[in-house]
């Protein structure tokens, strides 16, 4: 961790790639990792918004409990994380819509 989760109200913290911003018990986490919002989706966790900037960059907005949110995360980056295979497909194909389909 990047060391200012003890803000209160709205932390943002530049960690890897990823933003996150917390209120109360539910947390919003930005990636530019398709494969990590796939398994976040995969895990039930709901995307809020994708984000294309000026160069055509996009990021995933992805939202969900806190804890919950932060252990997936952890699993992830840690090479610890299953999912179901399907549903993780099927994320990744709804994703890859965003990217290259109409917005």
């Amino acid at each position: 961790m990047c060391g200012l989760e003890g803000l209160s109200h709205f932390v943002f913290c530049q960690c890897r790639g990823t933003m996150r911003m917390k209120s109360g018990t539910s947390e919003s986490f930005r990636t530019s990792s398709l494969y990590l919002a796939a398994y976040l989706l995969a895990e039930g966790l709901l995307l809020t918004e994708h984000i294309r900037d000026e160069a055509g960059r996009v990021a995933f907005v992805v939202g969900g409990d806190t804890e919950r949110l932060s252990d997936l995360v952890r699993n992830y980056r840690s090479g610890g994380a299953t999912t179901n295979a399907v549903r993780y497909g099927a994320e990744l194909r709804r994703l890859k819509g965003l990217l290259y389909g109409s917005d």
